[in-house]
């Protein structure tokens, strides 16, 4: 589990797995409470919600990459010749 500390509490994204049927992540916002949780859903609209799956499945997808070594294909698209 990701957890990021922000003005509305704190930005949770795990993983989630459904018997083969649904690969994916889920997020939520704990409050500062530590038990009450809101989902995106009751904070942003689906535009937002949007923009945020895209940012961490791009922020995830970069670190993946990273850690094994691969270079993402749209840097080695626009990176100059050596």
């Amino acid at each position: 589990m990701i957890k990021v500390k922000g003005p509305l509490g704190t930005l949770a994204v795990d993983s989630m797995y459904d018997s083969g049927t649904h690969n994916g992540f889920g997020a939520c916002i704990i409050e500062d409470d530590g038990y009450s949780i809101k989902t995106l859903d009751q904070i942003l609209d689906e535009k937002e919600i949007a923009a945020v799956e895209a940012g961490i499945f791009a922020m995830i997808s970069q670190m993946i990459e990273a850690k094994s070594g691969r270079k993402n294909e749209q840097t080695q698209l626009t990176s100059s010749p050596p």
